[in-house]
This record gives C-alpha cells, structure tokens and sequence, in this order.
C-alpha cells in the first residue's frame, strides 16, 4: 500500500508527499552515473536562470486582478530555479537511470526567517536510489546549487566530503523523523559570481518524493523576495529584492545598483539604456515587468510577514 504524507502550511495549502518504494533497485552502475554526471554539468553549464519568468507569465494574464490572476493560473513548467533546474535534469536522467525522483527540503534561507516558516520546504534535488556493496545508496544530484559531483550516501549513514566551489558539501544522516539527513554546504556562488563561506543547511528526507511539483513551485512565490537573471557563461547577473527594491547589475566589465521605484521614475528610453549592456533579450518586455513588480508585491498574494521582515529587518 502506498504511504502518503501531507505537510500544510498555515493557508491550508500543502505539500504532498509519496513514500518510496525501495525494494527491486538497480544495482549501482558507473557507466550510467558518469552519463548522468554529463547530463548534470550540461545542465549547470548552458542554463541561463531566471527567476522572473514566473511574473512574465502572470502578468500576461491580468491588467488589475492580480490577485484572481493568480489563483487561475495553472503553470505548464516549474519557474522558480532549483526547481526548473531539477524538473529539466530529471527528464534526462530519467532516460537512463529510471527511478528518479524529485525531494524538496525544509526552508532555511530561501526566504526571511518568517518566510521559510509560512512556506515550510524550499529548495529541491533529485534522488536516485540503488544498491552498492548490497546496501541502499542514494545518489543527489543537485543541479540548483551548481554541484557537478553527485553526493552518494547509503542508508542511515554520512557520506564522503565532496568538492563543491572552493569548499565541500556534504550529507549528514541525523535522529530526526521527518528530516533524517543534512545536506551542508560551505560556501555559496554569489551574484558577482565569486565564491564565498557560507554555512548552509538544507535538512530533508530521502524516503518521499514531492509530488505535484507545479502547484508547490507557484506556492514559493509568495515566499520569494530575492529574483535573478543569471548568465553564467557570460557572467552577466540582474539581481533583484522586490520589496527593498535593491537591484544590481553586474557583468564582467561593471557592476551598479540602483532602487527599483527611483528606477521606474525614468521613462522606458532611459532604463533601457541603463539595462543594456547587462541585459541580452528584450530588454523593453524586461522594463514592463519591473513596471509590474511593484503591483505584485501590493497584490496581497505575498506573505505580509515577509514584506515585514525585509521592510523591519532589511534582508
């Protein structure tokens, strides 16, 4: 019988949950995990991520019901990065691994302090399970935080140190029911692109897959304040706070930061002109959703807790 879990946040929305069936795995095979580590660099490599595609389409759904808007809206794909980044990667591997699934873990620095707790799990990875040395191993490939090694952890046990930027990730196994393991980080790809210390913690449970991964990947959005475009071939990045209103623009050769409403007192010629060099698209259609962040983050959709902490506490 198939075990399902829900968590609920406060709105009475949920996540849904199904446990995992571990019995008749594949045996380890490192041909396939090596293909599956091109498929994983490829995907690193040549993804431009951009967090405002979720708006772009929102917005060419209303003119003033945001809101309504909203609640219609029914996404085709995942827009929020490590989400779109993990729904692209598991198409591939999926082709020669098979048992693949997406986990998505409890929220700790996706969003404010308040944030993460009204929205409960944030970032999301893939799973590949099998069996090594006659154990159960785990295999994460965590392609929204830009790790081209694969963490292999078995059951119930800590895994190797493995490199990551100039530091180390690593997975933890922890006496916890719901969050049995720890995935820790130690330094984080800024939007300069240089690499920094860091500490993050990302608990989560291997044994459930999240399911209905598109109604969860709208659901971040109330949470999420901080949005980006981020070439990394070109190290080009348009980073955003839509609350604060803090926008840098960096590229190899220049980096300036402005305020979004000082910004959007400018007519369109003005701003275009500033957005050009930082910017390879259409960089009118980019200037009509800065015009637009403003009536989202009114629109009473967003948790009022996160404008809050970021208005009281500037994050």
């Amino acid at each position: 019988m198939v075990k399902f879990m829900k968590i609920y946040r406060d709105n009475n929305t949920f996540i849904l949950k199904k446990k995992i069936d571990l019995k008749q795995l594949d045996n380890y095979d490192e041909e396939k995990i090596n293909k599956a580590k091109e498929y994983l660099k490829e995907i690193i490599n040549n993804t431009v991520v951009n967090d405002f595609k979720f708006l772009e389409e929102l917005m060419q759904l209303t003119n003033d019901n945001i809101k309504e808007a909203y609640d219609n809206f029914k996404n085709n794909i995942c827009y929020n990065c490590c989400t779109s980044l993990s729904t692209m990667l598991k198409i591939k591997l999926d082709k020669i691994l098979g048992k693949t699934y997406l986990v998505t873990c409890k929220s700790k620095g996706f969003s404010t302090p308040n944030g993460d707790k009204k929205l409960k799990e944030a970032h999301t990875f893939i799973i590949y399970p099998c069996l090594k040395n006659s154990k159960i191993l785990f295999i994460l490939f965590d392609a929204g935080f830009r790790n081209y090694n694969p963490i292999m952890f078995y059951m119930n046990e800590d895994s190797n140190d493995y490199p990551y930027e100039t530091g180390i990730a690593k997975v933890f196994y922890q006496n916890n029911k719901n969050y049995p393991y720890l995935l820790k980080l130690n330094k984080t790809l800024k939007r300069n692109f240089k690499v920094e210390n860091a500490n993050i913690l990302l608990p989560f449970n291997p044994y459930y897959e999240t399911l209905n991964i598109l109604e969860y990947d709208k659901e971040c959005f109330k949470a999420k304040h901080s949005y980006k475009i981020m070439d990394y071939l070109n190290q080009i990045c348009i980073g955003l706070n839509i609350i604060s209103g803090d926008l840098t623009l960096h590229s190899k050769n220049n980096e300036k930061n402005y305020n979004l409403n000082k910004l959007l007192e400018k007519n369109d010629e003005v701003i275009e002109k500033i957005l050009e060099p930082y910017f390879n698209g259409k960089v009118k259609d980019f200037i009509k959703l800065l015009r637009f962040i403003p009536k989202w983050v009114n629109s009473s959709i967003m948790y009022n807790e996160v404008i809050k902490d970021i208005m009281i506490n500037n994050f």
